[in-house]
C-alpha cells in the first residue's frame, strides 16, 4: 500500500494531512471538493483491497452501516477506488480520542458518565438495527470539544472478516496491533475482546457491553482492565482474570460498580445485554446521587448492631452515659466524605437536534427532570419529540406537527403548546391534542395546579385562564396604561398555584433586554414590579428567580411567601441563547435541580430588507436598513408606503419611496397591518391601546394622535373603498368566527355583518372601483381567495384554485395577485365586468415572504424580504445538580 503525500487526488478528495495508520489502513484529512467539507480518508488494507470478493462483501456491509443515522456515530460517506486505490470516506471527527483523553488520567465521575451515556446510546442505536461494533475501544471513541461522542468504525470488523463471522484466531481482529510487546504495552484491541471472541467463538451485542464495560472501568481508573506482556498474556487475563476493583473511586455510585460487575461478567448469559439497561444505570447514578462506598461494598447493616446490644440490660443512667460519651467520640472522629455533588455537564444529543429558527422557546423539562419534548425537524416537518430520560431514543409525539414553545402540566404527562393559530393540549404517552384556545398569539404560557392554564391570548395584550379541557377563558390580568404598560408575556406559575410571574413590556422599551418582571398574587390581585431589565421569569425551587437578558440568564434570591426578591441579581449562565425582540429565552429549570439550555447570546429576530420585485421576481433594494419589517401598503398616489416594524414597541412608520427615508408616525403600544384611505391623508392599523385588538386610525401629517375607527371588537385587516364612504374589515362575531364587517365612515359608524358564515373569513381588499371585494376564506378547509360582487345580485367567484391568501388587487382592477405558499399568483380579471370572469392562475416568482406586499401602478411589487438567518439548531445542554452550582453563585442573604 502505497502512502499519499499532501496535494495527491483521490477522486473528488485532495489529500491536506496525514492523520496516522490503523489496523485497517492509513488515515488522511481530505478536502471534498464537490460538498466544500473536510472528511477523513482510509486506504484500505491491500489484503481488502486486492480481494475481489472480500471487497465486494467489504463495500455491501459499509452501505449497511452508511444506513446508521445517529449523532454519536461517526458517519460513512462512501468508498471511492481511483489510481489503483481503495478508500473509505468517513465523516472527519475534530478532538481527542478517548484513549488520548484517558492518558491524561483518569476522568471524573461528572465527565466519565456523560460521555458513557452517549456510547450506550450509540451502541443502542446500532444493536438495533443488527450492527454490532466488535472493536469498541479508546482509540474508536472521539470526544469532540463540545462534549459530544462519536463512535469511530462501527461494524467494520465484521466488514474486514473475509468469511463474514469472527475468526477462529483471535488475533485476526482488523485493529489488533502487532509490535507492541514489552512490558506495561497493552495490546491493541486483545485488551477490549470479550472472552468468546478472545476465544474464536460467535459474537453478538453482549460482546460489545463486555467492551463498554472494559472502557468505562478505563476512564474511571485510568488503568486497563485487562493487561499483559504480550498478545497471549492478554487474551489470557480476558479469558481468566478480574479486574482490580479496589482501583474504582471510592465515590463511584453503587449503579455504576453493579454495572461494570455486569457488563464485565465472563459468562455472557449473565451479562448485561442491552446497552438501554446500561443506559438506565447511568441515569441513575446522574440523577441519584448516594454515599460513597468503599471499593468492596457490602450490605447494609441491619439497624440493631452492638450499640443495642450493649445497652441492653444496662440502666438507664449507664446507658445514658454511654450513649452521651459515644455521641463525643463519633464527633471527633474522621467523617467519610461527602457525596459529590458538583454540577454534571452535558449534552443530550438526539437524531433530530432541537431547533429554534423563531423567537420562541423550543424545549420543555419536566418537574421531576425526567422528560424533555423539544421541537425539531425531521423528514422535512417541524414537530415536537419525546425524550424519556429513561430511554435511549426520542420519539415524535402524534398530532404536534407545527407546535412549538411546549411546557409541561405539573404531573410530567400532559404537554400544552402552540401552533400558529391555537393552543392545544396532549397526553404524551399517547392520545390526539385538544384544541383548548384560539385566536392565540405565543407569548407562553404556563399551567397551574388546579388544571387551568394561564397564558397570553391575541384578543388583547394581558394575561387570560383557561380550562386545561377547555372552555370560555377568564381575563386574569390587564396591562394598565397609566403605568406605560403595554402586554404581558411569558407567565411562570409560582409553587402553591396563588402567584404568576411574568414580563411586563412597557410602550417605553425598545428591546425586552429593558423589559420589567413583575409578580400578581392570583388571590388578592396584588401586583408589583420585582426586576427592571430582563425578560422571560422562571422560579427555582431553591429559592431563585432567574430571568433573560443580553444572551444569559441573571439570578437573584426571591421569597415566594413575601413575593418579594432578596438580595442582588447575578449572572449565573452566560452564552444563552436569548431574543431581546420578543423577550424569549432558550431555558428551562426541573424542581430537582436540572438546567437546560440552548447555545447562543442575544439574537435580534428575524430582519428583512425593502425591495421593488418586477415580475419575473428579480429584487432592487431600497436603501433602508435592515428591520423586522411586517405588513405594508402604498398610499394612493405612489409616493409613500405605511410599514410596521415589529420588536418590542411594534409601530407604524411611513417609507417615503423616492427618497428611501423612513419616519415613525405612531408613538405607543403595538400597532401593525397598515392601510390607507382612499384620500390618502390617513394610515388606519390594529392596535391593542383599548385592550382589545381593534382599528384606528391617524392623519399622516400634523401631530394629531391615533383616534378609534372601529368599535371595540376583535377587528383586524381592513380596506377603505375607492370613494372613502365605507370601510371593509375582519372581525370576530357572536359566535361565527371570523366574519367580515362593512362600516360608514361618516358620523354613524355602525358595523353590519358583510359576509358572515359559519367558516373564517379575513383579509379583505376593495377593488379599484369598489364593485368588488376580495377576501380569504377557509370553507374548503384551507384558506382560498374569493371575490364578491358589491352592488347587484349576491354574486361570489373563487379566484385561488389550490389555496392562497393575502389577496391584492393591480392599481388599474385588471389583475389580483395572492400568495400560494411561497408562490406568488396573479389572476387576470375584466375589470368592472359585472361577472369579473377570472382567468387561471399564472405563478409569476417564488418569494420568501409569508405576508407583507403591495403593487404600484408600474406593475412592480414591494415587498418585505428576509435577511437569511440561520436557525439554532443543536444538543440541549444539560447541568444536573445545578442548584449547588447557583447557590455558590448568589448565596443566601
Amino acid at each position: 500500500m502505497a502512502s499519499l503525500t499532501p496535494g495527491t487526488r483521490l477522486g473528488p478528495y485532495e489529500i491536506l494531512a496525514d492523520l496516522g495508520a490503523g489496523g485497517m489502513g492509513e488515515v488522511y484529512r481530505a478536502r471534498d471538493s464537490k460538498l466544500n467539507r473536510d472528511v477523513a480518508i482510509k486506504v484500505l488494507l491491500p489484503a481488502v483491497a486486492n480481494d475481489l470478493d472480500r471487497l465486494a462483501r467489504f463495500s455491501r456491509e459499509a452501505q449497511v452501516l452508511a444506513s446508521l443515522n445517529h449523532p454519536n456515530i461517526a458517519h460513512i460517506h462512501g468508498l471511492e477506488e481511483a489510481g489503483g486505490v481503495t478508500a473509505l470516506v468517513l465523516e472527519l471527527v475534530e478532538g481527542d480520542d478517548l484513549a488520548q483523553r484517558i492518558a491524561r488520567g483518569p476522568l471524573p465521575l461528572d465527565e466519565a458518565l456523560p460521555i458513557a451515556r452517549q456510547i450506550a446510546d450509540a451502541l443502542e442505536a446500532a444493536h438495533e438495527q443488527g450492527i454490532i461494533h466488535r472493536d469498541l475501544k479508546p482509540a474508536n471513541i472521539k470526544v469532540r470539544p463540545d462534549g459530544t461522542v462519536k463512535l469511530l468504525d462501527f461494524g467494520l470488523a465484521k466488514a474486514m472478516d473475509p468469511a463474514g463471522a469472527s475468526s477462529a484466531n483471535a488475533m485476526n481482529s482488523p485493529t489488533l496491533s502487532m509490535h507492541a510487546t514489552q512490558a506495561g504495552i497493552i495490546v491493541g484491541t486483545a485488551a477490549y475482546m470479550s472472552p468468546e471472541q478472545a476465544a474464536g467463538k460467535p459474537v453478538d451485542k453482549r460482546s460489545d457491553m463486555f467492551a463498554f464495560g472494559v472502557v468505562l472501568l478505563e476512564m474511571l481508573t485510568g488503568r486497563p482492565a485487562f493487561g499483559g506482556e504480550t498478545t497471549s498474556h492478554v487474551l489470557a487475563a480476558v479469558l481468566k482474570d478480574e479486574p482490580d476493583w479496589s482501583r474504582l473511586p471510592v465515590s463511584t455510585p453503587q449503579a455504576i460498580r453493579r454495572l461494570l460487575r455486569r457488563c464485565l461478567d465472563k459468562d455472557r448469559r449473565r451479562r448485561l445485554e442491552s446497552a438501554a439497561d446500561a443506559r438506565l444505570d447511568i441515569d441513575d447514578a446522574l440523577t441519584t446521587p448516594v454515599p460513597p462506598t468503599g471499593a468492596s461494598a457490602g450490605p447494609v447493616v441491619a439497624p440493631r448492631t452492638v450499640w443495642s446490644r450493649a445497652l441492653a440490660g444496662l440502666p438507664v443512667p449507664a446507658a445514658l452515659v454511654l450513649v452521651l460519651g459515644g455521641v463525643a467520640l463519633w464527633m471527633r472522629s474522621p467523617k467519610p466524605p461527602p457525596a459529590d455533588s458538583r454540577p454534571l455537564r452535558f449534552l443530550l444529543s438526539e437524531q433530530f437536534p432541537a431547533t429554534s429558527g423563531d423567537p420562541f422557546r423550543s424545549f420543555a423539562v419536566s418537574a421531576d427532570g425526567r422528560r424533555v419534548v423539544y421541537a425539531a425537524v425531521g423528514g422535512g416537518v417541524r414537530r415536537l419529540y419525546l425524550r424519556d430520560l429513561k430511554t435511549l431514543d426520542a420519539t415524535p409525539i402524534a398530532g404536534t406537527d407545527d407546535g412549538d414553545d411546549p411546557f409541561f402540566a405539573p404531573d410530567g404527562r400532559r404537554l400544552g403548546f402552540w401552533t400558529s393559530d391555537a393552543l392545544k393540549v396532549v397526553d404524551v404517552d399517547g392520545g390526539s391534542p385538544v384544541t383548548i384556545a384560539r385566536p392565540v398569539q405565543d407569548r407562553g404560557a404556563t399551567w397551574a395546579p388546579d388544571d387551568t392554564i394561564i397564558y397570553s391570548p391575541a384578543t388583547d395584550a394581558g394575561l387570560s385562564r383557561v380550562s386545561a379541557a377547555g372552555g370560555t377563558p377568564q381575563v386574569v390580568a390587564t396591562p394598565d396604561s397609566a403605568r406605560h404598560e403595554r402586554s404581558y408575556r411569558w407567565p411562570h406559575m409560582l409553587p402553591g398555584g396563588d402567584a404568576v410571574l411574568f414580563t411586563v413590556a412597557g410602550s417605553d422599551i425598545v428591546s425586552f433586554d429593558d423589559a420589567r418582571i413583575a409578580v400578581r398574587s392570583l388571590k388578592t390581585g396584588e401586583q408589583h414590579d420585582l426586576v427592571r431589565g430582563g425578560s422571560f421569569p422562571v422560579y427555582a425551587t431553591a429559592g431563585y428567580l432567574l430571568y433573560a437578558r443580553a444572551g444569559a440568564i441573571q439570578a437573584v434570591r426571591f421569597n415566594p411567601a413575601k413575593l418579594a426578591i432578596e438580595g442582588t441579581p447575578a449572572t449565573i449562565v452566560e452564552g444563552v441563547a436569548t431574543y431581546p425582540s420578543n423577550g424569549a429565552a432558550q431555558y428551562a429549570v426541573s424542581s430537582g435541580g436540572s438546567l437546560l439550555y440552548l447555545r447562543g447570546g442575544a439574537d435580534a429576530g428575524p430582519t428583512k430588507t425593502l425591495a421593488w420585485v418586477d415580475r419575473a421576481g428579480r429584487p432592487t433594494p431600497i436603501a433602508v436598513p435592515a428591520a423586522p419589517y411586517q405588513s405594508l401598503s402604498i398610499s394612493p398616489d405612489g409616493r409613500l408606503a405605511a410599514v410596521d416594524i415589529d420588536g418590542a414597541n411594534a409601530n407604524i412608520w411611513i417609507l417615503n419611496l423616492a427618497r428611501a427615508t423612513l419616519t415613525r408616525l405612531t408613538l405607543e403600544w403595538s400597532n401593525n397591518a397598515p392601510f390607507w384611505s382612499a384620500d390618502g391623508a390617513h394610515v388606519a392599523f390594529m392596535s391593542a391601546r383599548a385592550g382589545v385588538r381593534s382599528l384606528f386610525w391617524q392623519p399622516t401629517e400634523g401631530h394629531a394622535d391615533m383616534a378609534p375607527l372601529t368599535p371595540e371588537r376583535l377587528s383586524r385587516e381592513g380596506s377603505f373603498s375607492s370613494d372613502g364612504r365605507t370601510l371593509v374589515f375582519s372581525g370576530r362575531g357572536a359566535d361565527t368566527g371570523s366574519d367580515l364587517w362593512r362600516m360608514p365612515t361618516d358620523d354613524n359608524r355602525r358595523a353590519q355583518p358583510l359576509v358572515q358564515t359559519r367558516f373564517d373569513e379575513s383579509e379583505p381588499r376593495f377593488s379599484p372601483d369598489g364593485r368588488w371585494l376580495a377576501y380569504v376564506s377557509n370553507e374548503t378547509g384551507r384558506a382560498e381567495v374569493y371575490a364578491q360582487a358589491l352592488n347587484g345580485p349576491p354574486r361570489r367567484v373563487r379566484i385561488s384554485i389550490d389555496g392562497g391568501d393575502a389577496p391584492v388587487w393591480s392599481r388599474n382592477g385588471g389583475e389580483l395577485f395572492y400568495l400560494r405558499g411561497a408562490d406568488l399568483m396573479a389572476v387576470t380579471v375584466r375589470a368592472g365586468a359585472l361577472d369579473l370572469a377570472p382567468q387561471k392562475p399564472v405563478r409569476l416568482f417564488t418569494t420568501a415572504t409569508s405576508f407583507g406586499y403591495d403593487v404600484a401602478a408600474d406593475g412592480r411589487f414591494l415587498m418585505a424580504e428576509p435577511v437569511e438567518r440561520k436557525s439554532i439548531s443543536a444538543p440541549i445542554a444539560v447541568v444536573l445538580n445545578w442548584f449547588e452550582d447557583l447557590k455558590a453563585k448568589v448565596p443566601p442573604t
